[in-house]
């Protein structure tokens, strides 16, 4: 979740959004969490399953990349390295789309 915040932070000025949603867990547990953490980003709560049955979650923690049509484009199982220069390229590329304009 730090590197997630470094992304976050790196791309907070271009036309994008970053949750975690976290299951089944209530905000008196989440928050005091991103709060110690200073955490930028926002945590949606999934309390009760809805979203992880949406998007057919196969395991945590998962990442699903959704255009500025709603329409999920990509997604990853495990940790994933959001610093790098790979994840860097794909989401300028994704926010470059002129259909997102």
């Amino acid at each position: 979740m730090p590197l997630m915040d470094q992304l976050y932070q790196a791309l907070r000025q271009r036309p994008c959004m970053m949750w975690a949603v976290v299951m089944k867990e209530d905000r008196e547990k989440v928050a005091p969490f991103m709060e110690k953490h200073h955490f930028q980003f926002t945590a949606l709560l999934d309390r009760d399953g809805a979203i992880s049955a949406r998007y057919k979650l196969r395991g945590l923690p998962t990442t699903y990349l959704i255009d500025c049509h709603g329409n999920t484009v990509g997604w990853g199982a495990g940790p994933q390295e959001w610093t790098s220069e790979a994840i860097r390229t794909l989401l300028t590329a994704l926010l470059s789309d002129p259909r997102c304009g």
